[in-house]
């Protein structure tokens, strides 16, 4: 039977161009599929491998993702490592104007104080703070001093400016601070007595 000369184009894209692997075997040089003719020349099997390189536009795109994520999560560790600190270091000096039992205690002048509730506020643009607090004293000589007491505190200096006993006992009392919008702050007292603080004279 006589054979018949036909063109062998890749079954993939078409083209002519190809190299010969080995007998029958065949590599395209467009898409780089490889084929190869079975025994009857009738039936034309290949093996395509699409090799195609990465989208640079992809590496960038995924390569900012990761570093925004990366940069983000570094930032909320800073910013968390330092509003933790600043507030460690606020509350070792003075604490917030919460009113939770035994707030911070401290040991001076021979007696030891636990700060109730604390509110800042201005005299003359100068910072101060009014402090509510329950003293015991060391000595049994000074046990007639024990009690509330109305403090206020200068936070710069770290200096105590005044104080003022508002009551025999030394637990808490029921004794709150309020600061009003025109600045004055003014101190109720087992919700019977409304005390006005003078800021001139404290």
């Amino acid at each position: 039977m006589a054979k018949e000369i036909k063109a062998i184009k890749c079954p993939n894209c078409g083209s002519v161009s190809k190299i010969e692997i080995k007998p029958d075997y065949f590599k395209c040089n467009s898409c780089q599929t490889e084929y190869f003719l079975d025994n009857n020349d009738v039936n034309i099997n290949y093996n395509h491998n699409f090799k195609s390189a990465p989208n640079q536009q992809t590496i960038k795109i995924v390569a900012i993702i990761i570093g925004s994520v990366l940069g983000f999560i570094f930032l909320i560790t800073i910013i968390s490592s330092i509003f933790g600190s600043n507030k460690s270091a606020s509350n070792s000096t003075y604490s917030n104007s919460t009113p939770t039992p035994a707030e911070k205690e401290e040991i001076d002048n021979g007696y030891s104080a636990s700060k109730y509730r604390m509110l800042p506020f201005l005299q003359n643009e100068k910072p101060l703070i009014l402090a509510l607090e329950s003293r015991r004293y060391n000595s049994s000589t000074n046990k007639s001093k024990e009690g509330t007491y109305i403090a206020t505190y200068d936070p710069l200096k770290k200096v105590l400016t005044s104080e003022e006993k508002v009551s025999e006992e030394s637990h808490f009392s029921e004794i709150q601070f309020r600061t009003f919008s025109n600045g004055e702050v003014y101190i109720i007292n087992d919700k019977a007595i409304l005390l006005k603080l003078n800021k001139e004279t404290l």
